[in-house]
């Protein structure tokens, strides 16, 4: 009998997985996250604030392409710009794939069916003129104003500037060490006259390594929404990014006549053709270059 029984399970199709969303994220792909992606808390907060209010509790065979469909629609209406939207979208399509592989679901991914939306990837780079740096500096509070001081001085990503610990700050030698940066690579980069000062005004904690950091010691997580607020006090363009004030170094560099050369290599880039985004000049800047040509009898001709 217990022969006939294996077989005859055997024979049956397998039962489909009822593994539920909120309990797959949490037991196994937020621990793989947590370990394959520097930036695993943006996924962590981007599910819990938009992924599981919409879907719920469900299980994965329960949603479907419509539903995906519906996410989409709903968070347009939230005014949620497409590749925000898309992001969210990732996030859910990754988590498919990976219970797809770990064997927690069967089928298609829905997320893959629904297709991301188009993107407008054509963004242009701003910078930032003196004045308008200057009213930014101004409209941010004591303690966050040193980091974004930090970047227009330093040109480094905002990342990188949140993480920095003061044992990658050689003073003596005048060097910033990254160890780990957007290309892979590590990097060591000038410590400008412009970034020591700022360096040599921030209080030192004395329990935590990093060297921006909050009262309790830890880290700054995101500054994004503080960075808003300021744009907002010193009434400028709500447009502007944070990975702007990178931008506005870049260019900075440019026009005080810095080889692009020179700028790839304090820009950390590997190509430079990346650094063409920031020889954009101004009309004032061009019209200054073309005056150099002079006639060959030195007066113009009437």
């Amino acid at each position: 009998k217990l022969k006939v029984s294996l077989i005859a399970d055997e024979e049956q199709p397998p039962k489909e997985k009822t593994t539920r969303l909120k309990d797959f994220f949490e037991k196994l792909f937020l621990p793989w996250v947590m370990r394959e992606k520097k930036s695993w808390d943006k996924d962590k907060t981007r599910f819990y604030l938009h992924i599981l209010p919409f879907f719920g509790d469900v299980r994965l065979k329960d949603i479907t392409v419509q539903d995906i469909e519906r996410f989409k629609e709903y968070r347009l209406q939230e005014g949620c710009k497409n590749a925000t939207l898309n992001r969210d979208l990732a996030l859910l399509k990754t988590i498919y794939n990976k219970a797809i592989k770990w064997g927690k679901f069967q089928g298609q991914n829905p997320v893959s069916i629904a297709g991301m939306l188009p993107e407008n990837n054509e963004h242009v780079a701003r910078f930032l003129t003196e004045e308008e740096a200057e009213r930014l500096l101004n409209a941010l509070p004591g303690e966050t104003r040193p980091i974004f001081e930090f970047s227009l001085a330093s040109g480094i990503r905002i990342g990188n500037i949140l993480s920095l610990k003061w044992d990658q700050i050689d003073k003596i030698n005048r060097i910033i060490y990254l160890p780990k940066t957007k290309s892979g690579k590590a990097l060591r980069l000038p410590l400008s006259d412009w970034a020591l000062s700022i360096l040599e005004r921030i209080p030192r904690h004395l329990h935590s390594d990093y060297v921006f950091c909050r009262l309790d010691g830890k880290p700054y997580k995101d500054v994004h929404q503080g960075f808003k607020n300021a744009l907002k006090r010193a009434g400028l363009d709500p447009s502007i990014r944070i990975h702007d004030l990178r931008h506005t170094f870049a260019s900075s560099m440019i026009a005080k006549g810095v080889p692009t050369a020179l700028l790839k290599e304090l820009m950390g880039h590997s190509t430079l053709a990346m650094v063409s985004r920031y020889t954009h000049a101004g009309h004032e800047t061009l019209l200054e270059m073309s005056n150099r040509i002079s006639p060959p009898f030195g007066k113009l001709s009437n």
